[in-house]
């Protein structure tokens, strides 16, 4: 539940990588405030990427935290 919250709240630097069901990439987005979230449509998420509404249908995604990614 505090994780729910947070993430609804606060939102945290990622990037997301989007492929098609056959492993096609798609799309890359990368956001300082991404919150995600579950959605009423069957095999479908919604993301709010820097206050930019994303929906993603039937298709694969992966999610970085952006701190990871940097390099000392």
């Amino acid at each position: 539940m505090v994780s729910t919250v947070k993430n609804l709240t606060s939102g945290q630097s990622m990037l997301i990588l989007i492929r098609s069901q056959s492993g096609q990439p798609l799309a890359t987005f990368v956001g300082n405030k991404v919150s995600y979230f579950a959605t009423d449509i069957d095999k479908s998420t919604a993301f709010l990427i820097d206050g930019k509404y994303l929906f993603i249908y039937r298709c694969d995604y992966t999610i970085y935290d952006l701190s990871l990614l940097k390099q000392p």
